[in-house]
C-alpha cells in the first residue's frame, strides 16, 4: 500500500467535499485502514486530527470567503460544511477571536490554512531513539494478566502501572518473570475522539496466584514489527509517531489490528532516565 499516495486522494477527497458532511468511516474505508490506524496515521503526517484539518479548511476558505467576498455570512456557514450559522459563529471565534461579521468589517491580516499534501517523509529524532529498521517477527498468541483502565485519559496509564508495582513492592503480586507487557486496544468512538483499553501486567500462562484485580486477555499469533525505543518513558509517545509518520508510509506495511504492545525487562526501566522498551505493531507485509 502507498499510504503517501492514499492520503493525498484522500485530501484530494477532503477538499472536493468542504460542503458536504466527512465520515471518518469513510475517509478510512478510501485508505483501506481501521478508523483508528487511519486517525493515527492522518495526525502523525499531517500535525492534526482530521476532523481539526477539515474545520480547519472550512474555516480559513470561510474567512478568506468573508474578505474577498459579499457573501452572506449565512451562505458562507453553509458552503463550508456547517450544519447552523450558531455553529459557524462559534468555530469562526474560537479559532479567529472575532465574529464573521466583524471579521468582514476589520478585514484583518490572518495566515491561511492551507490544502497540506504530503510529500516525502524523513524520519528526524530529537530525543529519544527509535530503531528505524524493525525485527519482523512471528508471534505466537500471549496469555496476559493485567490491571486495566477503559477510557481517554493517557494520565491514567501512567497511574495503572503505579498501582501495578505497588503491588509488587508490597508482595501482592510476584512476577515469574522479568517480561512485563503493556498491551492497548484502540477504538474511536462517536465523537471521533480515540478512545481505549489498556492492560498493564504480564504474560501469565497460568491463573494461579494472580490477584482477582487482574484481568485475562489474549493478544493473538500474528506477523509483528518490534521497535525499540530507548530513552525516557515521558518521549515513548514521539516515538510512536515517527514510526507513524515514517515507518509505515515509507515500507507500506499495514498495521492490521488496533492493538500495540509494549515490552520490558522491569529490572532495566526507569521513568526519567534511559529505558529499553520494545513496541510491537501487528502488521501486514507487503
Amino acid at each position: 500500500m502507498d499510504h503517501i499516495q492514499r492520503l493525498n486522494q484522500t485530501i484530494d477527497y477532503i477538499e472536493a467535499n468542504l460542503d458536504k458532511v466527512i465520515h471518518l468511516d469513510l475517509l478510512a474505508k478510501k485508505f483501506a485502514l481501521s478508523k483508528y490506524h487511519f486517525h493515527r496515521i492522518f495526525t502523525a503526517l499531517i500535525g492534526d486530527p482530521p476532523f481539526r484539518y477539515i474545520e480547519k479548511r472550512r474555516l480559513s476558505r470561510a474567512a478568506t470567503a468573508l474578505v474577498d467576498t459579499d457573501q452572506r455570512i449565512v451562505d458562507i456557514a453553509f458552503e463550508y460544511g456547517f450544519n447552523s450559522h450558531e455553529a459557524f459563529i462559534r468555530a469562526f471565534k474560537k479559532r479567529y477571536s472575532l465574529t464573521p461579521s466583524r471579521f468582514r468589517k476589520v478585514k484583518p491580516t490572518f495566515r491561511r490554512y492551507d490544502r497540506c499534501p504530503v510529500g516525502d517523509i524523513q524520519l528526524k529524532l530529537q530525543q529519544g531513539t527509535v530503531k528505524l529498521e524493525p525485527d519482523i517477527i512471528l508471534q505466537p498468541d500471549i496469555t496476559l494478566a493485567g490491571l486495566t483502565y477503559c477510557g481517554q485519559k493517557t494520565d491514567e496509564i501512567f497511574k495503572l502501572w503505579q498501582q501495578f508495582w505497588s503491588m509488587v513492592g508490597a508482595g501482592q503480586l510476584e512476577l515469574p518473570a522479568s517480561r512485563c507487557l503493556g498491551a492497548c486496544l484502540h477504538d474511536i468512538d462517536m465523537r471521533n475522539k480515540e478512545v481505549f483499553i489498556y492492560y498493564a501486567g504480564f504474560p501469565a500462562p497460568s491463573r494461579d496466584n494472580i490477584p482477582k484485580t487482574m484481568k485475562w486477555t489474549t493478544i493473538p499469533a500474528g506477523t509483528y514489527a518490534v521497535f525499540t525505543h530507548t530513552g525516557p518513558l515521558s518521549e515513548i509517545e514521539q516515538t510512536y509517531d515517527r514510526i507513524y509518520a515514517s515507518w509505515f508510509p515509507r515500507t507500506g506495511n499495514t498495521p492490521t489490528m488496533d492493538l500495540d504492545i509494549i515490552q520490558f525487562d522491569h529490572r532495566r526501566i526507569n521513568p526519567t532516565q534511559n529505558s529499553l522498551i520494545q513496541i510491537l505493531i501487528p502488521i501486514q507485509s507487503e
